[in-house]
């Protein structure tokens, strides 16, 4: 539904939410965040077939946060050894991907999440994708494609700050791919550790 306030979504520990492609946040939300709850049972987890994205034509999101959630792709859960994973684009699939909406995410965080098995993290595919800060804190990153961890590529949509602090990447085939952005973009890494990353393939 529409948030037009601000809107905490807590999801139960120890539970599995399937994910479908084109998960969209509506255009008139503000700020959004998805986080576990209290809980013994470990983080809630997002199986997903396909990224969240946002809503389409003059959309301008506050903030999402996903906040100690386990992420991982239905391409990797139905592998027993995604380190044995020889496929660099791992079927395509992406946490976060804007495909041409012309609207803009003004803030995307990842706080003490695990991602597993994924093409890309967070995806802008055209100009018009402009997500202007994204940060990763506390985050363990594993199985991630030819994409890079984050990319708008050569597509020059408006990013302008990119934060990695305190994270684990491993077994990533590339971490950014920034060829082109609207304007200059400021990239800050803080305390990150690096194993296979980039992958010799």
């Amino acid at each position: 539904a529409n948030a037009e306030e601000d809107v905490n979504i807590v999801l139960k520990g120890g539970v599995e939410y399937s994910i479908s492609g084109g998960t969209t946040i509506p255009a008139t939300t503000k700020t959004v965040r998805f986080v576990t709850g209290l809980t013994l049972e470990g983080n809630a987890r997002f199986t997903q077939g396909g990224g969240f994205a946002i809503g389409k034509n003059g959309a301008d999101v506050e903030k999402i946060v996903f906040e100690k959630i386990d992420f991982i792709s239905d391409k990797a859960k139905a592998m027993s050894d995604i380190n044995a994973n020889t496929d660099k684009n791992w079927g395509g699939r992406q946490v976060f991907n804007i495909n041409g909406v012309g609207s803009i995410l003004k803030n995307l965080t990842f706080k003490d999440c695990t991602i597993t098995g994924y093409r890309a993290v967070v995806r802008g595919q055209t100009n018009t994708d402009n997500i202007h800060n994204v940060t990763m804190e506390n985050c363990t990153i594993n199985g991630i494609g030819d994409q890079g961890v984050l990319t708008n590529a050569d597509k020059g949509g408006d990013w302008k700050t990119v934060t990695l602090k305190n994270c684990t990447f491993t077994n990533i085939v590339m971490l950014c791919d920034f060829r082109k952005t609207a304007n200059p973009l400021e990239v800050n890494i803080q305390n990150c550790t690096f194993c296979y990353a980039p992958l010799e393939t």
